[in-house]
């Protein structure tokens, strides 16, 4: 679209969608949001300048950014940073993609804060967990070190953690009641080492679950929990 000045031909709704097409005489064409036309009165033989167009572009791009991310943050609980990488992937810029965060805040619709303390509830729901590993899980779905460290903080007191080693020892015993208690005891501090328990509360967990003398250190591969 090089001409100082493009002549409208016609305008034509797209089907199933809230756009429309505009088709210029000299054959170029272009789609931008219903609301748009009618907002700049778009008919049949008008002229569009070259900063009317660029306008109606910037504009049009700021309805959609704002579409595609609230269709994204109201499928299911977002964090501002998938927001982000998705709305990239559209190859959306740097100011529309901080225009559409600030609309999705606007209406709380992302809120790292709120997604962390839901996220680790479930976590621990689904999967009970040391504070290492629930730490990484929530630094993986994109939420600040300082927010996460503090929701940690606050679900996380002692007496929590060491619940949750507890549960997660009496789930994996029952996958391991057939084997030999050597084996059991093993592969036993094997799982809660994955799980990111550090080896005091694995150590006390072990001797509620099997009932037996535990070394008051790990083995080799045990150490620096």
């Amino acid at each position: 679209m090089k001409d100082e000045n493009l002549i409208i031909d016609s305008i034509r709704k797209k089907k199933y969608s809230q756009d429309c097409f505009v088709n210029f005489k000299n054959c170029d064409s272009l789609i931008i949001a219903m609301d748009i036309a009618l907002k700049y009165g778009l008919k049949k033989d008008l002229p569009i300048s070259e900063e009317l167009l660029e306008t109606m572009l910037a504009e049009n791009r700021k309805i959609k950014v704002k579409q595609i991310a609230y269709k994204y943050a109201n499928y299911k609980p977002r964090t501002e940073k998938q927001v982000i990488q998705r709305l990239k992937q559209n190859e959306f810029t740097d100011d529309d993609i901080q225009f559409a965060l600030g609309f999705l805040k606007k209406f709380n619709l992302i809120n790292d804060e709120k997604y962390a303390v839901a996220f680790l509830t479930e976590l621990l729901r689904k999967k009970p967990s040391g504070k290492k590993v629930a730490l990484n899980e929530l630094l993986k779905k994109g939420i600040s070190s300082k927010i996460s460290k503090e929701t940690i903080d606050a679900y996380f007191p002692d007496e929590q953690t060491s619940e949750m080693a507890l549960r997660a020892a009496e789930k994996k015993m029952r996958m391991l009641r057939h084997k030999e208690p050597d084996k059991q005891k093993k592969s036993l501090i094997s799982s809660l080492q994955k799980r990111g328990f550090d080896w005091l509360t694995i150590r006390e967990t072990v001797s509620i679950v099997l009932p037996e003398d535990v070394s008051n250190k790990p083995d080799d591969d045990s150490e620096n929990l």
